[in-house]
């Protein structure tokens, strides 16, 4: 099993799955499929799913630039 190291600092904070969803402005039933699919990385710590700024922000991009290229 490969262990990722993750950087947890101010720039780049955990938030939880209600945050998380809110900061996309989706549904956490939304937010799990994207795990589910592969799109979106969750760090597990103890029960809880985390997930970093900075994949909910790499996340948003591919999302635009796919938007982009669609119009």
């Amino acid at each position: 099993m490969e262990i990722e190291v993750i950087e947890i600092c101010a720039e780049n904070p955990l938030f939880n799955a209600d945050d998380a969803a809110e900061y996309l402005c989706i549904s956490k039933t939304s937010l799990n499929k994207l795990v589910r699919e592969g799109r979106l990385i969750a760090v597990q710590l103890t029960a809880d799913r985390k997930y970093r700024r900075s994949d909910l922000n790499r996340l948003v991009a591919e999302s635009l630039a796919l938007d982009w290229k669609e119009t």
